[in-house]
């Protein structure tokens, strides 16, 4: 195994338990400990990991809060344009829709028509400035604490807007589905949030690429079936693509 597959590797087990110890590790890939010291070292240089006695955990602003708007943005791109694009034929002039923070929603305002009315509520600073270049639609900026990173709102003040509303269609983005379906997020603030958008909405469609789809984060959002349609590209495998019809979800496979 190279160099580069195991410390992908490493992050990838940080990320799903949040902690690793260095003789694990050795047993694992067949190393000496130095060879996983340097490896860890390494991660923490790249702001991936945080050295501990015997080990590393993962920095508690990626484990509990997510990745950064800014970083998730530049990630995927050609896929979150084609699922965008595929998305927004779910909209019919006059819809009352939320928008979630995350990127492949906010690749929808590339593609709504600057004319279609629409009343559009996001939790998202970013998303509602972009939005609100279409003209006929009206944009509701949600309030509440805003998130360091992500640029979005999130407590109880943005809890409670949301208990007082209800949508047409939520658009959502998720940080992973399990190929059997469940949804997983490393996020405490995405947890609640998306959980009440679900319960608010009579129509949930979920907007994810297929790198999305891999094993469970630290907290368990939901599960598919609680979504009526999923759009996603062609990286899916055929254990989704059957998880998805047993859970009558809508299935729209956009082509990049």
């Amino acid at each position: 195994m190279s160099k580069s597959t195991r410390l992908s590797q490493i992050e990838k087990l940080l990320f799903s338990v949040g902690s690793v110890e260095v003789s694990h590790l050795s047993s694992l890939f067949h190393v000496s400990e130095m060879t996983i010291r340097r490896d860890i070292n390494m991660l923490v240089t790249q702001g991936k990991a945080i050295r501990t006695h015997g080990g590393a955990t993962i920095p508690t602003e990626k484990y509990i809060d997510g990745v950064s708007f800014s970083a998730r943005a530049k990630e995927h791109i050609a896929e979150k344009k084609a699922i965008a694009r595929e998305a927004v034929k779910f909209l019919n002039p006059g819809d009352n829709i939320f928008i979630d923070d995350s990127s492949t929603c906010l690749s929808m305002a590339e593609f709504i028509p600057y004319n279609k009315p629409l009343i559009i509520t996001t939790t998202s600073l970013t998303a509602a400035l972009e939005f609100n270049k279409c003209t006929k639609s009206t944009v509701f900026s949600l309030g509440g604490e805003l998130h360091k990173t992500a640029h979005s709102c999130f407590g109880p003040i943005t809890q409670n807007l949301l208990k007082s509303m209800y949508f047409k269609i939520a658009f959502l983005g998720f940080y992973s589905i399990t190929s059997d379906g469940l949804i997983t997020t490393n996020s405490v603030n995405d947890l609640e949030i998306k959980k009440l958008i679900i319960q608010h909405s009579e129509k949930t469609v979920a907007l994810i690429d297929s790198s999305k789809i891999h094993e469970p984060r630290f907290f368990q959002l939901g599960t598919i079936s609680e979504v009526d349609a999923l759009v996603t590209d062609s990286g899916i495998s055929e254990a989704f693509v059957d998880c998805c019809r047993e859970n009558k979800v809508e299935l729209i496979i956009a082509n990049v």
